[in-house]
């Protein structure tokens, strides 16, 4: 029989722009409307975030929050980008650890990873949307963590307020490395003890083991580039509270590379990112692309691409990616 963990307290963080509860995965239980941002134990797992046949409820933090798309966060056709989804992700990932009592700064540190100079580091990124909220649109942002052999799995799910649908999904994977060797490192068991009691057990994911788009073996490199474009500098906005070059700036580089004629007529489904590299400020990089696969039998409707961002005029890669992309609605190419 599998061991119990003791519920932990409650916790609570009022925030300025969300507003976040509990959230009960028996439901789809709306957010609470109190301005209370709260993460308790969960009591019993969801279908759809089901791995597997188990008849033991899952222990562990979900935490929720609740944005309202700013008209700053949208491009021409009025929809969220996908900067501003992965901005999103990352601002609930952050809340909810604040929540957990963890370190705020910037590295979501524990008592014994600072003790140890150690810090959580991102190599692993998979979105994948539906469809994108609208400017003024409500989207509330589900996330949890769960242990795995090397470090930590995040996953989310983004759901339209207003009508409950699933908007889109993404998980992460999270190592521990050392902040002065910048070397990875092995989580010991005092460092687990800290962390394990939020963690969902059993784990639930947020795409399905079949999913038919989950990739989860590493992306080949990119040899034969058929776009690309250099000199790309990180500007000062692009620098996170550890004075490296946010993630979500890799996004924004990997489209620099793409077809204008994709960009322009398609919608972005899906995008996995693979970090190889920190970049700095001084950094200048090379953004590549080529065609993964060749559009399907319904002509230019699908198209998918291998990128690859590395320091220019050198071999050493920064970022890996793939990205999927779909012939956008016509009303979704109209410009603002």
């Amino acid at each position: 029989m599998q061991q119990r963990r003791e519920k932990s307290p409650s916790l609570a963080w009022r925030g300025r722009r969300a507003i976040a509860s509990a959230i009960d995965l028996r439901s789809d239980s709306a957010v609470s409307s109190n301005g209370v941002a709260a993460a308790t134990l969960i009591p019993t797992p969801t279908k759809d975030l089901s791995s597997g046949a188990s008849d033991d409820p899952p222990f562990g933090i979900l935490y929720s929050e609740n944005f309202t798309i700013r008209c700053y966060e949208v491009g021409t056709n009025k929809k969220a980008s996908i900067q501003t989804i992965a901005n999103l992700l990352q601002e609930v990932a952050c809340n909810q650890v604040r929540t957990l009592g963890f370190s705020t700064d910037g590295f979501a540190t524990t008592l014994s990873m600072r003790k140890h100079h150690l810090i959580w580091v991102t190599v692993r990124m998979h979105i994948e949307m539906d469809d994108y909220p609208n400017w003024g649109d409500a989207v509330q942002a589900q996330t949890w963590f769960q242990e795995n052999r090397n470090g930590t799995r995040r996953d989310w799910l983004l759901k339209d307020v207003k009508t409950g649908l699933t908007l889109g999904r993404a998980t992460s994977t999270w190592v521990m490395m050392n902040q002065e060797t910048r070397r990875f490192a092995r989580i010991n068991e005092e460092i687990r003890g800290e962390y394990h009691q939020y963690a969902l057990d059993p784990p639930r994911f947020s795409f399905p083991e079949d999913h038919a788009t989950y990739k989860k073996h590493q992306l080949a490199k990119l040899e034969n580039a058929e776009h690309h474009i250099t000199g790309l500098k990180p500007r000062r906005a692009d620098l996170d509270m550890n004075q490296h070059v946010n993630n979500v700036a890799y996004i924004g580089w990997m489209m620099e590379s793409l077809p204008a004629d994709i960009a322009n007529s398609h919608e972005l489904r899906g995008i996995i990112l693979e970090f190889k590299q920190e970049c700095k400020h001084d950094d200048c990089v090379e953004s590549m692309a080529a065609t993964f696969s060749p559009a399907d039998q319904s002509g230019d409707e699908e198209h998918q691409f291998l990128h690859l961002l590395r320091l220019d005029g050198s071999s050493r890669e920064i970022n890996r990616g793939w990205t999927h992309w779909v012939k956008a609605k016509e009303s979704s190419q109209q410009g603002a």
